[in-house]
Order: C-alpha cells, then sequence, then structure tokens
C-alpha cells in the first residue's frame, strides 16, 4: 500500500520522473532543462496543489509525483485513466469477463471493487480508507447525471479523499483527457489521446453533416438478451448513433440514466428499421444471432437484407455502457456501416490504429477478425 498523502518524502514515481529529468539534461541544454528542473522540484516539495474541476470547484489533490492510489465513482474516469496512465488505478467500477481481461493491463484481474455510483452502489468509504485511495475522479457523460456525486464535500469531510469531476461527453473528451493528464502528470501521453479522440469526432461529424435527410437510415438498438429493449434518440445510450448519423426509430419515452426501454416485436415490426445494432452474444449475452433466426424478427427489413450487427465489445462497448472514450471507434464503425459513401474508410484500419492509440495494443489478425466479425 502507498503512504499515506503528505508522509512520504520522495515516491517511487517522483525518482523515476527525477531520472528522466536527468537524463533529458544530457540531451538538452539551457533554460529548458532549467525550467523543468524547477517545476519537479517544486511539485517534489510540494505534496499537493489545487486543481479547478469542471464544476469549478478548488480541490487539493496531490501533486503528480505524489499520486500513486486513484479510484473512482463510475467507469468513464476508469477507462480514460487506463488509456494513459493505468499503473495509478487502484480498484475496478467494472467486473471483467475472460475475453475482456485479455485487452487490459495485467494485473486488472486482481483490482479490488470499492463501489460505483453509476450503478446506484455507494461508494465503500472503509474499503478506500484502507486501500489507502488519494483521489476519487468523478467522469460526467453526456447526460450529464451518469458518476456525478451528490455532495463531494461531504464525501471528502467523512473520508479524507478529495473528489474532483470532469466533464467527459463527446465534445469534451479532448479537454477531459488534458485535465486527466496534468492530474496524473502524464500531459504528453494524454495530449496524444486527446488530439486523436477530437480528430476523429471532427471527421465523422464533418462527414455525416452531408448526408441529406431523406436518406439518413432507420437504425435500431436492440438491447438485452431479447433484443427487446432499446434507446430513443435522447438517450445518453444512444448518442453513438445520432453522432454518427442514424435515424433512431424508437419513438419511446427516455428511461433514468440506466436506460433501456422496453418494447415489444410488433413496435419493431412497426418502426422496420433498415439496420439493426444489437448487443453481442458472447460477451454480453445479447440477440445479435437470435434476432438473424428467430421467426418473429423474419419480416423486419434489416433482416430480410442480412443487416443485423453484433456490437463490438471488448475491453469496452463501442458505443455505450460505459458511454467514455470506447465510443470514438463506435461513431467511426457506425458511420462506415450506414454511409460508406460519404464515410469511406477501411475500418479494419482504423480499428488496428484506435486500438494502438487508445489501448496501446497491437491487434493481431484473429482479434481484429472477432471485433469485425470477419
Amino acid at each position: 500500500m502507498a503512504d499515506q498523502q503528505g508522509e512520504r518524502s520522495v515516491s517511487r514515481r517522483s525518482f523515476m520522473q527525477m531520472a528522466g529529468l536527468v537524463g533529458a539534461a544530457g540531451l538538452l541544454g539551457g533554460s529548458a532543462v532549467a525550467a523543468a528542473g524547477r517545476d519537479f522540484l517544486q511539485d517534489v516539495i510540494r505534496p499537493t496543489w489545487t486543481f479547478v474541476d469542471d464544476r469549478g470547484r478548488s480541490v487539493e489533490i496531490p501533486a503528480p509525483s505524489h499520486l500513486e492510489r486513484v479510484y473512482f465513482s463510475g467507469p468513464i474516469a476508469q477507462i480514460m485513466l487506463f488509456s494513459i496512465a493505468p499503473e495509478l488505478i487502484a480498484g475496478t467500477t467494472l467486473p471483467f469477463t475472460p475475453q475482456e481481461l485479455a485487452y487490459l493491463p495485467e494485473g486488472t484481474a486482481a483490482l479490488p471493487f470499492m463501489g460505483s455510483l453509476s450503478e446506484n452502489v455507494d461508494l465503500d468509504i472503509g474499503a478506500l480508507k484502507e486501500e489507502d485511495i488519494q483521489l476519487v475522479i468523478s467522469a460526467v457523460g453526456d447526460d450529464g447525471v451518469v458518476e456525478a456525486i451528490a455532495d463531494a464535500d461531504a464525501f471528502t469531510q467523512e473520508s479524507g479523499i478529495p473528489v474532483v469531476y470532469l466533464n467527459a461527453g463527446f465534445d469534451s473528451m479532448g479537454d477531459a483527457f488534458r485535465k486527466m493528464g496534468r492530474i496524473a502528470g502524464a500531459e504528453a501521453r494524454a495530449e496524444e489521446v486527446a488530439r486523436f479522440c477530437e480528430r476523429i469526432y471532427a471527421d465523422v461529424t464533418d462527414a455525416v453533416s452531408r448526408v441529406p435527410t431523406e436518406k439518413r437510415v432507420r437504425l435500431y438498438y436492440a438491447e438485452g438478451a431479447e433484443g427487446l429493449q432499446t434507446e430513443p434518440f435522447n438517450s445518453a445510450h444512444a448518442y453513438t448513433f445520432a453522432v454518427a448519423g442514424a435515424y433512431n426509430v424508437a419513438d419511446v419515452d427516455v428511461l433514468d440514466a440506466h436506460g433501456m426501454t422496453r418494447v415489444t416485436i410488433d413496435q419493431v415490426r412497426k418502426w422496420n428499421p433498415s439496420v439493426i445494432i444489437a448487443w453481442d452474444q458472447v460477451v454480453r449475452g445479447g440477440a445479435s444471432e437470435r434476432i438473424l433466426t428467430d421467426p418473429d424478427w423474419s419480416d423486419i427489413a434489416a433482416v430480410k437484407s442480412g443487416r443485423v450487427h453484433a456490437m463490438p465489445n471488448v475491453p469496452f462497448s463501442w458505443c455505450d455502457r460505459p458511454v467514455g472514450p470506447n465510443r470514438c471507434i463506435g461513431i467511426q464503425w457506425v458511420a462506415n456501416l450506414l454511409y460508406p459513401e460519404y464515410y469511406d474508410i477501411d475500418i479494419a484500419a482504423a480499428t488496428r490504429e484506435f486500438y494502438q492509440v487508445m489501448w496501446r495494443i497491437t491487434l493481431s489478425d484473429d482479434q481484429l477478425a472477432s471485433l469485425l466479425g470477419l
């Protein structure tokens, strides 16, 4: 376990950062190295700094060189930190399947679960303190509700652990990564991922903006084991499809932040979608295979044309749950499926690039084929 905040002198991370700075001094000279040295020494000497979060709160948090154990109010922030500084993750808000663990850093399976507000489970303050958690990060998705801690100041007063909020919707994902990079002392890596996400979002939204209204593809999102739960257009869980330019046929009321409005097969027949995206059967226990073989679905246009697609789901869903940076490959996949004449990309190459940049994974041919159903 890490020492309590403020009770250590120079941490292992501080030592490694100092070693890197000394190495840089051999390659660089003059004021740049001197300035970097001053910033580093100030960070070591002062164990905390003031971070202004996305709710305008000034929060005293551990300096990057003193930060070693981070937890989260829900999965969005955890996924972001998996991308830029996984060594800081001290627990998991999510269970993982063997298929998902194959894409995640070694040791992920052993991370303790200490609660997740996105699943209506209280954070376990006792467990957080026992695990020497120094910081809780709460990333707020597109609905502005998921993972929000109602009273962070009261939580901090009770636990002694600071909480910071980050806005991590599609529009703000790049800035959220940059701010997390400052928190984690991983600015260069965070900037790489931030620019990558921003470029994808800009390219996809520009491409689908040119699709005429009358050519918008009618899409149904089939959730659950039977495929008879879904999300309307104004659900955060359907936002991937909206960004990718789909016409969401689900004319139903949006539920709370957890979504999954139940519908009937008669409603789906009436909507008659041209494309269905369903949860995959193997990892998520969805209806992707059932929809193609069940006679109740056979008269629907998407089934007749074979345009029923299993949503890729490892290490995180490409479209939702969680509504995090994993969706950057999702909007590429959906836009290319629906509008290849407007968003003409090599989705295999885009998938390899995403996994390399976001997760630092070089996909094998078998992994790529499994993800894309090839």
